[in-house]
């Protein structure tokens, strides 16, 4: 399962993770994201946003809080996205957190 595949990655203000083209149309539904054993620390949280032709679509998000780890998951959908169009997942710290580097895997449900 991709969720379980917590790649390090680099979690920044401006992080976006690659936009990922689709050939055909196609609709996007759900959201999930691990974060491995990396707790939240008590100052911040992260929110990860799903973007579709670099826009982002309101309520596709994830936010881990203080004290939150592990997996959280969103029912949502379906989202249109046109041939030729990208998605991708913005992962946003706020309010002090600024890790480096931590684990993280996202799984987005296409059709």
């Amino acid at each position: 399962m991709f969720l379980a595949d917590t790649g390090t990655v680099a979690i920044n203000p401006s992080n976006i993770f690659p936009a990922y083209p689709t050939p055909s149309p196609r609709n996007l539904f759900n959201l999930a994201v691990n974060l491995g054993e990396f707790v939240v620390p008590g100052a911040g949280s992260i929110i990860f946003e799903v973007m579709v032709n670099g826009g982002f679509v309101a309520g596709y998000s994830i936010t881990f809080n203080p004290g939150d780890t592990g997996v959280k998951s969103l029912l949502f959908g379906p989202v249109s996205v046109s041939a030729s169009g990208t998605f991708a997942i913005r992962a946003t710290p706020s309010d002090g957190t600024t890790p480096v580097q931590i684990p993280v895997s996202a799984l987005i449900e296409i059709e």
